[in-house]
């Protein structure tokens, strides 16, 4: 192993370093990304809640209701929406 080390150029280095900047600049543009998107729904979640909690009259009980909805993951509702299965689980609690 210590004459395969040896054997490394400084322009392999460089090649490597460039590599991994690129990469590294890669993750940090894309986690960017993600988080923009993630600013705009929370942005958008904020001034949906906000129209219908307008339509609603005080003490309605919306935002309770609202906020016992998302007890239950919107990836697993979404999911039971599109499986083909039209069954309604109950549960008990």
């Amino acid at each position: 192993m210590s004459s395969e080390m040896a054997t490394i150029t400084p322009a392999y280095s460089q090649c490597l370093g460039d590599l991994k900047t690129r990469y590294r600049q890669v993750q940090l543009k894309a986690a960017v990304a993600v988080n923009t998107a993630m600013l705009q729904f929370y942005w958008e979640l904020g001034a949906d809640i906000a129209a219908q909690q307008g339509k609603h009259a005080w003490g309605s009980g919306f935002l309770a209701q609202l906020s016992a909805g998302q007890s239950t993951p919107i990836a697993k509702q979404a999911a039971s929406q599109f499986d083909g299965d039209n069954s309604k689980e109950t549960r008990n609690g």
